[in-house]
């Protein structure tokens, strides 16, 4: 892999839809969600794999990217980039391009999120390899990935003409469609799901920062600057940001996007319907964690890894047990899961479990 590759993880977001297994002091990349590992230690195993060590770099609120480096333990080599104040992943990836074109002199950047595992890590990286050989002809690039079903969970990609090195031109992008269209998006066959994954060189995305959220852009710039009087100005500029997710804020927007369409084993951990694919089905098609068994219930989500759940007639429903806190939900609702987070800051009483 190219020298000049920097590989920026993604470590924000308060993870509400897995609440009450994710909260403020057990926030979801450093949790074990599926099988061991957590989703922090498979970016960093997988970023490693790609960039090799020492060119890796966790982006994140401060209380967060400090508790996930001692998660990853002293020797991890990775290295921090600290947000005043989460402003969502458009600012987040300015202040990462930002700071690594000044402290590295970094090229390309590949952008991870924490909150994935990737069971396939050698086709992603065949198809990482291929768009640098490429080159850069100015793009921003986007890995989508090959629907398995139709879902309103997760935004979708339109595709049109070929870019050549397996790329394609993004036409549309559409935010959790609703159901009709998600199932006809996925018969369509030009649609793929938004990964969150991008590749592209620093210089290209924050010459879009600037032209597209030029607030953003100076914000950034400034916090990295070496005179102290322009990162007191940079910092009230951050805080005074309305935070955009860099989809909505830049790629819709670029004057040219591509998607790498792939088929990488691609697991999304940040829900619990996501989550649940990742667990084992029972025969009923429950998913599970821990033991179970049922009685003519079926298609339910028990996470309950210390007990015995017994599903007595029950179908659909999920069911979450931690200590201190118990979720009972419409698995067909699972979306509304981080509703809870509002219910939980409007109640003082209840500040202990968000």
């Amino acid at each position: 892999m190219r020298a000049r590759l920097e590989v920026l993880i993604l470590a924000g977001g308060e993870g509400t839809r897995l609440w009450p297994l994710s909260r403020r002091n057990f926030p979801k990349p450093l949790l074990p969600l599926a099988a061991g590992a957590s989703p922090l230690q498979r970016a960093v195993s997988l970023a490693r794999s790609l960039a090799g060590r020492g060119h890796v770099w966790i982006v994140g609120e401060r209380t967060l990217a400090r508790r996930a480096r001692r998660h990853l333990g002293p020797r991890s080599g990775v290295r921090l980039i600290l947000e005043p104040a989460p402003r969502n992943t458009a600012a987040a990836l300015a202040l990462g391009a930002a700071t690594l074109r000044r402290r590295v002199a970094a090229e390309w950047l590949l952008c991870l999120p924490a909150d994935q595992w990737i069971r396939k890590p050698r086709t992603f990286g065949r198809v990482v390899r291929r768009v640098l050989e490429r080159g850069s002809d100015r793009s921003l690039v986007t890995f989508g990935l090959r629907p398995s079903y139709a879902t309103t969970g997760y935004g979708y990609i339109e595709m049109g003409a070929s870019a050549g090195a397996g790329l394609r031109v993004a036409r549309r992008f559409v935010e959790k469609p609703p159901a009709r269209a998600a199932r006809r998006y996925v018969r369509a066959g030009r649609w793929v799901w938004n990964s969150g994954m991008f590749l592209w060189r620093a210089e290209d995305f924050l010459a879009e920062v600037y032209r597209l959220m030029p607030e953003v852009g100076r914000a950034a710039a400034g916090l990295v600057a070496a005179e102290p009087e322009e990162r007191r100005t940079a910092l009230r500029r951050w805080h005074a940001l309305h935070p955009v997710s860099v989809d909505h804020g830049i790629l819709e927007r670029a004057r040219r996007v591509l998607v790498a369409p792939c088929d990488i084993g691609w697991q999304d951990l940040g829900s619990w319907d996501a989550l649940a694919q990742a667990l084992p089905e029972a025969p009923d098609g429950t998913r599970y964690a821990g033991r179970y068994r049922s009685l003519r219930g079926g298609d339910c989500l028990i996470y309950a890894p210390d007990h015995l759940t017994v599903c007595l007639g029950a179908r659909g429903v999920g069911l979450v047990v931690t200590p201190g806190a118990i979720l009972l939900f419409d698995r067909a609702q699972h979306q509304r899961v981080r509703e809870v987070a509002g219910l939980l800051r409007r109640s003082p009483e209840l500040a202990r479990y968000r």
